[in-house]
């Protein structure tokens, strides 16, 4: 609710809010739209999901409408910050898998 606020008060309009999983998955549970059970929006590691909130929607019925996942898919994946970062020199150092 605090961030949400925030948002409308300084008219924010692009927002990342970094999370744990857990907190992740209550909040879309709780207030996003398509409804689905917690478990239901796991997400991979360094990963989350992209929202749609407007002051309206929020204010009338504290919810919001879930976008889309991010990354979208197993090629994004590889490409993520979480997966695969560089040295100064460009060189690559892989994480994950």
């Amino acid at each position: 609710d605090a961030v949400f606020h925030d948002m409308m008060e300084n008219q924010l309009r692009d927002v990342a809010v970094v999370v744990p999983g857990g907190v992740i998955m209550t909040c879309l549970a709780l207030m996003g739209f398509p409804r689905k059970p917690m478990g239901e929006w796991d997400s991979h590691q360094g990963g989350g999901f992209t929202i749609l909130m407007t002051p309206e929607l929020w204010m009338r019925d504290r919810v919001f409408e879930v976008m889309d996942v991010v990354p979208r898919d197993e090629e994004d994946l590889a490409d993520h910050w979480s997966q695969k970062k560089y040295y100064e020199d460009g060189e690559e150092m892989f994480f994950g898998e």
